[in-house]
């Protein structure tokens, strides 16, 4: 449950950052710490559109999380990419939540592997708001 929160608080963090276009960094309040995003430029393409993509650090953790955003007509999906698990978080304007890859995702060698899935986690994940919520508050 720690990591999809961990995860969810990374999402939010990059929405602000897709906005501002400056690397952002803070204190988390789990025993990972200090945070640091930073723009990559290791990013996917997907349908010819590269996706803005950053990589999430922790001062107390020596594994990296890799966030790519896609924005659609309808919604805005985050492909988060870590060693052990691949999921996306979709964001439209009623709902936002956490999902398993898609077929648009296997042509990138995306997928979710499900023994690497907390299923608890993550079905409590499927829809983290049932409404639109804006930016600060998710970051308050």
């Amino acid at each position: 449950m720690k990591r999809v929160m961990s995860l969810l608080m990374m999402i939010v963090m990059i929405s602000f950052v897709t906005q501002a276009e400056f690397f952002l960094k803070g204190e988390t309040n789990c025993k990972l710490g200090e945070y640091n995003i930073v723009h990559s430029s290791d990013s996917y393409v997907l349908n010819g559109d590269e996706l803005n993509t950053y990589i999430n650090s922790h001062k107390n953790s020596s594994k990296t999380v890799k966030i790519s955003v896609l924005k659609e007509k309808d919604r805005c999906r985050y492909i988060v990419v870590s060693e052990d698990l691949s999921v996306q978080y979709i964001c439209k304007k009623d709902y936002f939540g956490g999902y398993m890859h898609d077929k648009d995702f296997n042509k990138l060698g995306l997928e979710t592997d499900k023994e690497m899935l907390e299923l608890g986690g993550y079905y409590h994940q499927k829809i983290t708001t049932p409404n639109s919520i804006g930016l600060k508050n998710y970051l308050g």
